[in-house]
This record gives structure tokens, C-alpha cells and sequence, in this order.
């Protein structure tokens, strides 16, 4: 959960009354759920599967927050209403390929594609044409290796090295 709630603060996201949309239903999307919930976002699950979706949902609502579960069709229309949209499927994984239309995005929201591989996916490619903001998914990735980082070693991590070491020398 940490690891997927650091770049957002990083990003000074506020996430406390805020409408958040997670696509997928895996473990991943859970953490997402667990995590968003823990902030006082109202979550919507988008699924394939109701079922699991509403599972997810479920968790959610134990965590205090309003949640509900909808299918893969209606996340579209749920995108465009809210204030953050997280992609925790594989969806665009080494592909061109997006779980949202560009369109469903709106001006001013945030987009968080936990996709880290390429890193600038179709999404987020979308997002920022549509005036979004943008979380990457190598953000994630790099949260979670700072947080075992910082649990196997007791001090902080080299954030900075790290992030060049997953982007490549000189990045920045």
C-alpha cells in the first residue's frame, strides 16, 4: 500500500474526499483499493468480473469508504466524473494498447498508470494530451523498492539513485 501511495503524495495528490476509479481487480487493484480507501477517497471498481470488483468494493467499504463495483463497460463514463484514475490491469504492458479511451479523461484529474514498462504508456499518452496529470508506474515500483529499501536497511533510501537506476543513467 505504501508503495502505491508514496508518488502520489510526491505529487501532492489529495486524496480525502476525492473520486477515484481503479480498473482491475488483482492484487495490484487491492492495494490501490485498500490504499485509496485508508485516505478517505469515495472508490469506484471497475472489473471484469462483478463478482471480484464487488469483493473489492467491499473491502473498501469496510475501510470506511464509499465504494461501489462496476464492469469494465461503465468505466468510461465513471473516468470522465472522477478525480483520479488508476490502471491497475496489465493493460498496455509492452503494447500500445489502453484500458480507457483518451476521450473518458478529463482536464485537471490524475492518472496513474501502474504499468511501468513502456513508461510512457497509450494512457498516459492520453492523459496528457487531455490536460491531465500523470503518475507513471515506474513511480510505483520505485516506492516500493525505497519502502524494502528502508525496512531491510533502517535508514532512508537513495531515492534519486534508484530512480536513475530504473530509468537509465542521467535521468532525471
Amino acid at each position: 500500500i505504501g508503495g502505491f501511495l508514496d508518488p502520489l503524495r510526491r505529487h501532492g495528490v489529495e486524496l480525502g474526499g476525492s473520486r477515484a476509479l481503479v480498473l482491475g481487480t488483482g492484487g495490484a487493484a487491492r492495494a490501490a483499493v485498500l490504499g485509496l480507501a485508508r485516505e478517505g477517497a469515495d472508490v469506484t471498481v471497475a472489473g471484469r468480473s462483478a463478482e471480484r470488483a464487488g469483493e473489492l468494493a467491499g473491502i473498501a467499504r469496510r475501510a470506511g469508504a464509499g465504494a461501489r463495483a462496476i464492469g469494465f463497460g461503465e468505466a468510461a463514463a465513471a473516468a470522465a466524473r472522477c478525480d483520479l484514475i488508476v490502471n491497475a490491469t496489465p493493460v498496455g504492458m509492452g503494447t500500445n494498447e489502453s484500458p480507457l479511451r483518451g476521450d473518458s479523461i478529463a482536464a485537471g484529474s490524475v492518472v496513474y498508470d501502474i504499468v511501468y514498462k513502456p513508461v510512457k504508456t497509450a494512457l498516459i499518452a492520453s492523459a496528457l494530451a487531455r490536460g491531465a496529470s500523470v503518475v507513471y508506474g515506474y513511480e510505483m515500483l520505485l516506492g516500493q523498492a525505497a519502502l524494502a529499501f528502508e525496512i531491510w536497511h533502517g535508514r532512508g533510501a537513495p531515492y534519486e539513485a534508484m530512480r536513475g537506476a530504473i530509468l537509465g543513467a542521467g535521468a532525471r
